[in-house]
């Protein structure tokens, strides 16, 4: 139990370090119809992001995060992305974070959650959450995956503010469905 809660902490206080990304971009030139596939080496795994969203660095995080530009004057969308081990099943960990954010994050709220597969038919979950921090209520999809070996898991943190609501959702989905462990 305890290394779920270093898995949640970053989800939850993710907006006090929102302004704090540095503005080392990544150029990546992997690009495919219009999007790029990112390569966290550190972190053993990739996924596909829209072109104009950049990778960058993040005091409070262990790997590099991606930032989508603003839209429809909404601040821009934040994906962070927390892996450690589990051992239990992906029911056990998704309802274990939430027990823990219940308890944790102000305001909090389960919007949605179901059953999520990538393109490459790696089974995990997918749920949507608000709470609020510093008085934003922020709105997340947050995606869950075990890993092949070693108990890894990951979850996909994509933070935006709650004001914004589903306006991401079909991009953050797009991106999910492309993420592949490096092992695979």
């Amino acid at each position: 139990m305890k290394k779920t809660i270093f898995v949640i902490l970053p989800f939850i206080f993710i907006f006090n370090f929102i302004g704090c990304a540095t503005n080392n971009l990544v150029q990546n030139e992997n690009f495919v119809h219009g999007e790029q596939r990112f390569f966290e080496e550190t972190g053993g795994f990739s996924i596909t992001i829209p072109r104009m969203w950049h990778i960058t660095n993040m005091p409070s995080s262990r790997y590099r995060v991606i930032r989508g530009p603003s839209e429809n004057g909404f601040a821009p969308p934040l994906i962070v992305f927390s892996i450690d081990t589990f051992d239990g099943s992906l029911d056990l960990m998704t309802d274990t974070v939430i027990a823990y954010l219940i308890l944790l994050a102000e305001n909090f709220r389960l919007i949605y959650r179901s059953e999520f597969e990538t393109l490459n038919n790696l089974n995990g979950e997918r749920m949507i959450i608000t709470y609020t921090v510093h008085g934003q209520e922020v709105r997340q999809v947050i995606y869950s995956f075990l890993g092949i070996e070693n108990n890894m898991s990951i979850m996909i943190s994509c933070t935006v503010v709650a004001e914004a609501g589903e306006l991401f959702d079909e991009r953050f989905d797009r991106m999910a469905k492309t993420f592949e462990w490096a092992t695979q």
